[in-house]
């Protein structure tokens, strides 16, 4: 027995030294063209051994990768054994480009929550070319610029991904900092007309999910062995009035010597709050020293340091957190409750319940401006409620309402846009938008506003990625809708329902449950039968006949990106002749884009379909 757990732990134990993915160090920054540098540095390339299929017959192309590291950089290259690059629409999950997770690996966790998931496609003019995927699970989409240079080369029957991300672009991680950053990398390579293969560092089959963990190799960066290599960070994002903010210097030292920094501590409106000059003691190797930046009391707000060193300059950005007592809050909106509508005394309890799970979860290295600005704007809100004036009796523009749902008696989000011109004397029409897969209410914010003529709404759902197929997504659309038509002159007749993506999969499921509600509808790169393939009992196929039948003599405008791959083109074309088929009058607008939002010509065009349903019904 005993010999048997011996074996056990040392079988886990060589496990646990082949997760381990070592980085060498580069002391100079390499030129971002496509290619290796050093022609040494191909022995340090490695194969991604774990290969998933689409199709079990797919050939299996070698593919190679090798990371490094410098004092501002990670590196990454990665090539395949082919004489060309294939470039399709979301190539990062199409192919041929890649995905790259670097987080916190969380000790005695197989997988984190802690992370940022970057994503390349090698078309310069996709959507996808470079960005931020997903930051800490929520789906972010903040696209990278020219601080992360990528650049892809075909030559000598290889085609290769040459990467470098400043480690300022995925703050916190730099391994001098912390040890405990690890890495996954998947990369997806294109074959056929359709199909492709995954190639891993570790597999992970929620490395593209929304709202999942993910799993990561351990890391260990090689040590510099010569030069200097000095680092400087802020030691916090975030601070409070009792404590000081604080630099973190790190780096190695090939000899004992001091440093020499002159920093200056700026208000959010550039003014010098101090300045002062500090010496640091670097001992001969690898090293990490803290420092204070000011023993001055700083008010709360948003402030500069700018680090001068003899050869190098840094500014660095930290807020003063204002303090926020949640039950003092409450306290003060329930004393006004009776001054103010039903519908603004929810929209308040949201913000202030909002704000306390998000001050309660900021972490130490995230920028928290936005709880800065809404601490302030929530406290303006309930300031005005208690000298009798309604913050949002007269308000404009594109912000969030909140509920009391009968589901729970939660308070539910949605958000809505409220055109300037709008007049609460006439009745208004409302065109209600369903988000995509891994988005909320709050992309309403990004979406191009219709001039005038109607009031939008962007329910929540109760879910990023239900495919709007569960009882309560339903129920959510419908109380939202229900909020809307209680607090706004609505045209109750002409209300029309529209949605992008799993929204556009939403509009047929939402039409369906409830075609007595809408006027028209509209599906943006929308999938026909999203919600049964992905699992959910409610969901329908609307590529059944017996399904689409309730589309009849219905308004609809449909359109889809001949290139897209993420919701075939085929499937909408096919729904279409279906659609027409049963009578529906179907607007079909194309044009040859992959998964994204349509092009100048094809918006005008929608926004002059929606105006013509609002004029027709005059």
């Amino acid at each position: 027995m005993n010999r048997l757990l011996f074996i056990s732990v040392m079988l886990l134990y060589v496990a646990g030294l082949r997760a381990q993915e070592r980085i060498c160090f580069m002391p100079d920054r390499p030129v971002i063209d496509g290619n290796l540098d050093n022609t040494e540095w191909s022995n340090n390339l490695r194969r991604f051994n774990t290969v998933v299929k689409s199709k079990k017959q797919n050939s299996n192309t070698p593919v190679n990768y090798m990371l490094g590291y410098g004092k501002d950089f990670l590196y990454l290259y990665i090539e395949q054994e082919s004489p060309i690059l294939v470039k399709r629409d979301r190539a990062y999950q199409n192919g041929d480009g890649f995905h790259m997770v670097i987080g916190m690996v969380k000790y005695g966790k197989p997988d984190t929550d802690e992370f940022y998931v970057l994503a390349f496609s090698p078309d310069q003019k996709s959507f996808g070319h470079k960005n931020i995927w997903y930051y800490n699970i929520d789906l972010s989409f903040k696209r990278l610029g020219e601080e992360v240079p990528y650049k892809t080369s075909v030559t000598d029957n290889k085609a290769s991904h040459e990467l470098l991300i400043p480690w300022s672009s995925v703050h916190p991680y730099h391994p001098w900092f912390r040890d405990d950053i690890g890495i996954n990398i998947c990369y997806v390579k294109a074959l056929g007309e359709e199909d492709k293969n995954y190639y891993f560092m570790l597999r992970d089959d929620k490395i593209q999910y929304e709202q999942s963990r993910r799993k990561l190799v351990k890391t260990e960066f090689e040590k510099p062995i010569t030069g200097n290599h000095i680092s400087v960070h802020l030691d916090s994002c975030n601070t409070t009035l009792k404590v000081p903010p604080k630099l973190k210097i790190s780096g190695y030292s090939d000899s004992n010597k001091e440093l020499k920094y002159s920093v200056k501590l700026y208000s959010g409106e550039n003014v010098l709050v101090s300045k002062q000059y500090i010496n640091v003691i670097c001992p001969k190797g690898l090293f990490t020293d803290r420092i204070n930046i000011t023993n001055k009391t700083l008010i709360p707000g948003g402030y500069r340091v700018n680090i001068k060193g003899s050869d190098n300059e840094h500014n660095f950005y930290f807020t003063v957190m204002p303090q926020f007592n949640y039950k003092k809050m409450i306290k003060r909106l329930y004393s006004v409750k009776s001054r103010i509508s039903e519908g603004t005394y929810n929209t308040l309890l949201l913000y202030i319940k909002e704000l306390d799970e998000k001050v309660k979860k900021l972490k130490s290295y995230e920028n928290s401006y936005d709880i800065r600005r809404r601490i302030k704007q929530v406290e303006i809100y309930v300031e005005k409620a208690e000298s009798g004036i309604d913050p949002f009796n007269s308000r404009k523009g594109t912000f969030r309402r909140g509920f009391v749902s009968d589901i729970d008696n939660s308070i539910r989000p949605y958000a809505i846009y409220v055109p300037d011109d709008y007049d609460k004397t006439r009745k208004i029409p409302l065109l209600v938008y369903l988000h995509g897969s891994g988005e909320d209410e709050r992309t309403l914010y990004y979406a191009p506003n219709i001039e005038s003529g109607f009031i939008v709404i962007a329910p929540n759902g109760r879910g990023t990625s239900n495919c709007y197929s569960t009882p309560e997504s339903q129920k959510d659309i419908n109380e939202a809708i229900g909020d809307v038509i209680k607090n706004y002159s609505i045209d109750i007749d002409n209300i029309i329902l529209s949605g992008f993506s799993m929204g556009g999969y939403g509009v047929y499921q939402t039409y369906y449950k409830n075609p007595d509600r809408y006027s028209a509808v509209a599906v943006l790169a929308g999938h026909p039968d999203l919600g049964p393939k992905w699992g959910f009992a409610d969901g329908k196929n609307f590529l059944k006949r017996k399904n689409i039948k309730i589309f009849s003599d219905v308004d609809m405008f449909i359109f889809h990106g001949t290139n897209d791959r993420n919701c075939k083109f085929s499937l909408t074309e096919e729904l279409v002749y279906k659609l027409k088929s049963v009578g529906a009058k179907v607007k079909f607008v194309t044009e040859p884009t992959g998964h994204g939002g349509m092009n100048r010509t094809n918006r005008e065009l929608y926004f002059k379909w929606l105006k013509e349903r609002v004029d027709s019904d005059k």
